[in-house]
């Protein structure tokens, strides 16, 4: 449970901040307050959310650093001081630095919401984090021809995730890079493992995508459902737990020596 915590104290932290609202953007901020600050794939106000900081990061980021230095600062600002920016507005915002960051907060959010509108459609209720947060596993040498031919993609639209990088359960995502693919998942825990030291044959453990790096194998992505629900799975140590739970053995043999 731990490992696939998905509650983000910093997104309630911010989701505090947003001030009132225009009447015709009523529903989606009550949407963000009732929150309860779970970036799980299933919820829309995750999704309003991840958006609606991604935007304040460019906005904070274009006031705050000089725009010499955007190549050697590319950005984000980090992520505790972007936080205590908001929380204590100072000069930087101007000479009314509380309207000032009022008002970023508020045409940010309705640049978000007008990017979900965009993105996943019209109703709120339709949203979903996990649509815009997908997996796609790629060989690390799929741009050879030969070798993405041989080991398909895994993944796409249906592998959807939660989490983002500030939940324990961290899956991130580089929104720089903008497009239809901006918020997919770039990296995260592939691995995760509980052991119980008193009984080995108790432990859990997720690795993805799947048991076998072959892809013919039908074990080739037969991980990845599992790992998105965070389901662990045994993870067999002794001898008669291994037997017990083995589907497929394998002798491998030198050639003989001439």
């Amino acid at each position: 449970a731990l490992q696939h915590d998905t509650f983000s104290v910093l997104a309630l932290q911010m989701v505090r901040l947003l001030p009132d609202v225009p009447p015709d953007l009523a529903a989606e901020a009550a949407l963000l307050k009732a929150w309860n600050g779970r970036v799980d794939a299933s919820s829309a106000a995750a999704a309003l959310y991840e958006v609606w900081w991604t935007r304040l990061e460019r906005a904070l980021h274009a006031l705050i650093i000089p725009p010499t230095l955007h190549d050697l600062l590319p950005g984000p600002v980090n992520a505790t001081v972007q936080l205590a920016l908001f929380q204590s507005p100072d000069a930087r915002f101007g000479a009314d630095p509380v309207s000032a960051r009022n008002r970023m907060l508020v045409e940010q959010f309705r640049e978000a919401v007008q990017e979900l509108r965009g993105r996943l459609g019209p109703l709120p209720a339709a949203w979903r984090w996990g649509a815009l947060h997908t997996i796609t596993l790629r060989h690390p040498l799929a741009v050879v021809p030969a070798v993405a031919a041989a080991f398909p993609t895994i993944g796409g639209p249906s592998a959807q995730s939660g989490g983002d990088p500030y939940t324990v359960m961290a899956r991130w995502y580089s929104p720089q890079k903008g497009g239809v693919n901006a918020y997919a998942t770039t990296g995260g825990a592939s691995y995760l493992m509980v052991c119980d030291v008193g009984n080995w044959d108790r432990s859990l453990y997720l690795n993805f995508p799947g048991q076998s790096a072959d892809p013919k194998s039908p074990h080739y992505a037969d991980f990845l459902p599992v790992w998105l629900r965070g389901a662990m799975q045994p993870l067999s140590f002794s001898t008669r737990s291994v037997d017990a739970a083995a589907v497929r053995r394998m002798t491998l043999r030198p050639e003989a020596q001439p």
